[in-house]
């Protein structure tokens, strides 16, 4: 054959012709597209089969995630208190878990998870503040995201929370989630589930609390830490007063109405009207600035000093000299006393008189 045939020599000027790239702009997203399905179909399988959901039927609630991470913070830093977690198989007494859903979500028994009403509610009343002053995070959401969520922050820990919270319905009654609820949230520094508070700042069992320390506790929920029976900060007062004018708010709708507070669900506040007067009370206008100035106050050196004398003494231990050092803080007494309930107009409303106290139980997994 001629080699004229294989001639190979390239045209001069000419240059190789690049491959397109454009199927890099349709297959790396379908990827990342696909990925993320992919990822979030395991996350579902693994939440949906791996915990305990019928330990957890039977009141056996599991060391949450928050405990964990707890634990962990424990093993680096020493110094921080020993961990206090009691969970109870034995739910509490209704005239306790009624305390905490009227102060955290009056519409538990209503909704699927998320009370849509509240948010809308909520996204209309802080537009018109200007700022985030009410949420509406549900006793669902939250319960979702202390046993399953680590404190870590990733994008889509939010997107998981809504996931778990549905998740939780499916698998668990709303007796059965309120009854993990109680045990699982956080009271203190290392103080979780409400046996272990009610040990903590009470010397009691959670079934032997009075509906007053019950308020008392659930004013602790929204900072924990910072306001609780002991710290006893002015945050912590407003809280527990809207707390008890919540409580007072309801026995005097029941009152009106005649109606008997006998069952788990029963005095629970369905009128849509009464929910939104109950999220009023629990996010006034005084309350909020109370709040701001505790906030913009309490980390001040007289607090820090007061703070740190705190945590390193006992209250049985203060003297009156380390009490007025702390801020007073702290009574005298070490069983500190809840603060009266404001008094709440009722027009045209009989006498009002204590509702009858049940026999039942609130949050007894069925």
């Amino acid at each position: 054959m001629s080699e004229s045939n294989f001639d190979t020599t390239p045209t001069v000027g000419s240059s190789p012709r690049p491959k397109s790239r454009a199927w890099l702009w349709i297959k790396i997203p379908a990827g990342l597209i696909a990925f993320a399905f992919v990822f979030e179909a395991l996350f579902l399988a693994w939440y949906w089969i791996i915990p305990p959901w019928s330990e957890m039927r039977d009141g056996k609630i599991p060391a949450s995630a928050l405990i964990k991470d707890y634990e962990s913070q424990k093993e680096d830093d020493p110094k921080l208190p020993a961990l206090r977690w009691k969970p109870i198989v034995k739910a509490v007494p209704k005239h306790v878990s009624k305390v905490f859903i009227f102060a955290e979500d009056s519409r538990f028994y209503e909704h699927d998870g998320f009370d849509y009403e509240a948010i809308a509610a909520a996204m209309q009343y802080n537009w018109k503040k200007g700022k985030i002053l009410r949420g509406a995070s549900t006793i669902s959401q939250q319960t979702a995201k202390n046993l399953f969520l680590s404190l870590s922050r990733n994008p889509l820990r939010k997107w998981h929370e809504v996931l778990l919270t549905y998740m939780l319905e499916a698998k668990l009654s709303k007796a059965q989630i309120l009854h993990a609820y109680l045990n699982v949230a956080e009271f203190g520094k290392g103080i979780y589930g409400i046996e272990a508070a009610a040990q903590a700042y009470y010397h009691k069992p959670a079934s032997a609390l009075s509906q007053e320390q019950a308020v008392a506790l659930a004013a602790t929920l929204p900072s924990p830490k910072k306001h609780n029976p002991q710290t006893q900060t002015r945050a912590f007062a407003q809280r527990t007063r809207r707390v008890s004018s919540a409580i007072r708010m309801v026995d005097q709708y029941l009152v009106q109405r005649g109606k008997k507070d006998t069952g788990a669900t029963s005095a629970l506040p369905t009128d849509a009207e009464l929910a939104e007067k109950l999220r009023e009370v629990m996010a006034d206008p005084a309350s909020e600035k109370a709040d701001a100035e505790e906030a913009a106050t309490e980390s001040s050196p007289e607090d820090r000093e007061a703070a740190k004398i705190l945590e390193t003494t006992k209250p049985e231990e203060m003297s009156g000299e380390a009490l007025e050092a702390a801020g007073e803080h702290l009574p005298a007494d070490t069983s500190p006393p809840v603060l009266p309930p404001e008094e709440i107009p009722a027009p045209d409303a009989p006498a009002e008189s204590p509702a009858p106290e049940p026999n039942g139980e609130g949050s007894t997994p069925p």
